[in-house]
């Protein structure tokens, strides 16, 4: 599958169609996740957006293999953790439970993370790591 990308202007932008809501819908809208807990919980739409512009990006692929994406300062570190996980839900087998999918695709980000740090390194002689992945 060829991945392709579709940026967005704003977070606003992105958000509503991931959400299948409009944009008026943002300012009084909640959403059911899970807080840090596992504990299932109701987020403002208002508050996700906020968090989302303070990352720097986010998006989502969906299901023809197109990245929507958003970003606004975001450091290089965290572009390529951004893509390298969303492309990883493009490879391999995706998991049927929805989290252990994010999961898997954190995991991926952290390996396309890591090589691209040795990569430097072989590259340009011995460094201090510049990418940092807790």
């Amino acid at each position: 599958m060829q991945i392709t990308l579709k940026r967005y202007r704003t977070v606003e932008d992105l958000i509503c169609p991931y959400l299948r809501i409009r944009r008026k819908e943002i300012a009084a809208g909640t959403i059911r996740g899970w807080d840090s807990d596992g504990n299932t919980t109701e987020f403002s739409i208002r508050e996700i957006v906020d968090v989302i512009r303070e990352t720097g990006i986010w998006g989502y692929t969906d299901n023809f293999g197109c990245i929507h994406y958003w970003h606004e300062k975001a450091t290089f570190p965290s572009i390529l953790e951004f893509f390298a996980h969303e492309i990883a839900h493009n490879t391999g087998k995706p998991c049927e439970d929805k989290t252990e999918e994010e999961l898997r695709a954190d995991e991926y980000a952290k390996v396309a993370v890591q090589a691209y740090d040795f990569a430097l390194r072989i590259n340009q002689g011995p460094c201090k790591p510049f990418l940092r992945h807790e």
